[in-house]
């Protein structure tokens, strides 16, 4: 038996097919934008860390962590920080806001500990070793 709906009912639900018909179009679009011949060349995998949707707290927790540890742990620096996790939260969502999960690498022109340490020039790859390598890396550029 088919239910009987109202004209505002009806109205809604093409509303929301509306609405989700434009997120699916939108993301498509992006997609094909990120994969087309003009741009770089993305897999799923990649694709799912660039449209990964970061948690609400994840901006307080990145901010306390980097006032609690304000250097690079492989260089020492104290400009230009950021919060990487070394088990990327696309990988793990549960490791999105532990900050055992996270150290301190800096992006400096000179020296990007967080490209070269943190994501080994690769900016699709991830360094599980990053914890060890900063320590031997911080020892040896003192």
């Amino acid at each position: 038996m088919k239910k009987i709906i109202n004209f505002t009912e009806a109205i809604l639900i093409y509303i929301k097919l509306k609405i989700s018909n434009f997120f699916n179009t939108l993301i498509t679009f992006i997609w094909n934008l990120l994969s087309s011949k003009k741009m770089i060349k993305f897999n799923m995998a990649e694709a799912k860390t660039i449209l990964s949707i970061r948690s609400g707290k994840w901006r307080s927790i990145r901010n306390n962590f980097l006032e609690e540890n304000p250097c690079c742990k492989v260089c020492g620096s104290k400009e230009n920080l950021v919060a990487h996790h070394i088990i990327p939260f696309h990988v793990d969502k549960s490791k999105e806001l532990d900050t055992n999960n996270l150290i301190p690498l800096c992006q400096n022109k000179t020296m990007n500990c967080h490209f070269i340490f943190g994501h080994l020039l690769n900016w699709t790859k991830n360094n599980p070793n990053i914890i060890e390598d900063s320590k031997i890396w911080n020892d040896k550029l003192k």
